[in-house]
């Protein structure tokens, strides 16, 4: 429990501030559907489109010029003029998305966040665990660094980075390490998800 304390004040703060990347975005200003391209210009390969509805998109970095977002795909990603996105409106106090799902490999598992909430952890031949789920909250001195708490004995630590499952092409904007038990860490990615 010590240690857990030691951690929890090592990274953990107060203040809420939002991360760059990942964000929620919605589609906005177009009346057909928004392309998608294998790269930042307009002259990439179009490699699918989002219809002019959509909102809750997993948007996980901006190009150098600030025309061009890189939105997360079930398998790969693709980039999505910045002028047809704005950000998903946002729940004060919370940090990346209300609901977010991470997961990991060797061993598979997965952990469903809601904020202030609850998560549940499962892993396989295991049955699922409901843990009690704080805010997500910015450490005081790592930037993109983030902790949240799951319990007396259970803990997640977050980097606003791009991470890999190394089982799709799929690139997350979140990587995490979570603590179970004060004694296991279990490494993966998380995803945004409204």
């Amino acid at each position: 429990m010590k240690a857990l304390a030691l951690l929890v004040a090592a990274l953990a703060g107060t203040a809420a501030a939002e991360p760059a990347f990942p964000k929620l975005y919605d589609v906005v200003g177009i009346d057909d559907a928004l392309n998608l391209r294998d790269g930042p210009s307009s002259s990439a390969e179009e490699i699918g489109t989002l219809p002019p509805d959509t909102t809750g998109i997993e948007v996980l970095d901006v190009s150098e010029n600030g025309y061009w977002m890189q939105v997360a795909l079930p398998e790969g990603s693709g980039w999505a003029a910045a002028g047809y996105l704005k950000p998903h409106p946002e729940d004060a106090g919370v940090l990346f998305a209300t609901s977010m799902q991470c997961g990991g490999v060797e061993p598979f598992w997965s952990l469903d966040i809601t904020q202030g909430d609850s998560a549940v952890f499962s892993r396989m031949e295991s049955d699922d665990v409901t843990l009690p789920a704080g805010k997500i909250r910015k450490g005081t001195k790592q930037k993109g660094r983030y902790f949240l708490d799951l319990g007396d004995t259970h803990a997640a630590l977050l980097v606003a980075e791009q991470c890999s499952d190394t089982m799709s092409d799929r690139p997350y904007g979140v990587s995490v390490n979570l603590v179970i038990d004060q004694s296991t860490i279990l490494r993966g990615c998380c995803s945004l998800r409204p």
